[in-house]
């Protein structure tokens, strides 16, 4: 249970943080607009996230809390109740609409179960409540699948989707992070391997330096390698991470629902910064849905 807990608060925890740097892709910028980012903080007037305050979730965290209201209402999966509840949500969101969501909206509402073909890794970023629910269950595979593809119906999407799902899977039967990835990825495609063998070369290099040299964007070709670095980088230390995460730049917020995933689930609830976890304003709402799961 600790280790689901924190699988959930995990990832609610790496977008809450991400949230005053989100998207700002200077480094240095960060460096001077923040200092060394060490608690939650609210975004700049200037960014994408102009109605959002100190604690409050970019749209991935929305998201996923959207995502987590729902599924606590399911005993089976549930899909088309997922669909209805997002579009529903998402028609009247107040946040940043990103491009997957405008064009998942026109898309969805023709009765197509099938979003935007964005390969945006923030597709899987906001399906942590799925697997806490289901992860016992041997469809857990395709609920997370059919839920990316209402807004991201991508394949390399879900190639990255189905890796990190069996990574948390292992870990979540007491493995570590690390063996779980080196003892996933010769079974995985050649793309996964390209990505892996891209990570463990640099390991020696600070994430800022790995995460801007390999790409800082949401783009799975970005985000995917960029999370494994900062998860084998710091395993055993998730505010290490985050922090190191967010001042990588770039869109930190889906990288850090990835990263509070991981990290959650193998160091336990118990290990996730108690102050972060009370900044977050939809803390209360979160605890009262968790607890129907």
């Amino acid at each position: 249970m600790n280790q689901l807990k924190g699988l959930l608060y995990g990832a609610f925890l790496g977008d809450g943080f991400a949230l005053g740097a989100h998207w700002i892709y200077n480094t240095t910028r960060i460096a001077d607009e923040f200092g060394q980012i060490e608690s939650i903080v609210a975004p700049l007037s200037t960014t994408y996230h102009t109605t959002k305050r100190k604690g409050d979730f970019t749209h991935y965290g929305d998201q996923s809390l959207l995502v987590l209201k729902s599924v606590s209402a399911m005993d089976a999966f549930d899909l088309e109740k997922l669909k209805q509840d997002w579009l529903a949500y998402m028609s009247a969101y107040d946040g940043y609409l990103d491009k997957a969501s405008k064009e998942s909206l026109g898309l969805l509402t023709k009765q197509n179960n099938l979003g935007s073909q964005s390969d945006e890794l923030g597709g899987f970023a906001i399906v942590a409540p799925i697997i806490v629910k289901y992860h016992q269950d041997p469809r857990l595979k395709e609920y997370i699948e059919a839920t990316i593809r209402l807004t991201h119906n991508n394949d390399l999407v879900i190639e990255m989707a189905n890796f990190l799902t069996d990574v948390l899977l292992k870990i979540l039967n007491d493995g570590r992070p690390d063996d779980a990835i080196t003892s996933l990825e010769p079974l995985s495609g050649n793309l996964i391997n390209r990505y892996f063998q891209s990570v463990v070369k640099d390991l020696d290099h600070s994430t800022i330096e790995f995460i801007t040299k390999n790409g800082q964007s949401c783009h799975g070709k970005d985000a995917f390698p960029s999370s494994l670095f900062v998860i084998l980088k710091h395993q055993d230390n998730i505010k290490a991470a985050l922090i190191d995460n967010v001042m990588s730049g770039g869109d930190s917020a889906a990288r850090g629902m990835i990263i509070g995933m991981v990290l959650g689930a193998y160091l336990g609830y118990d290990a996730l910064p108690k102050d972060w976890l009370n900044d977050l304003n939809h803390l209360n709402q979160i605890d009262q849905y968790a607890a129907l799961l």
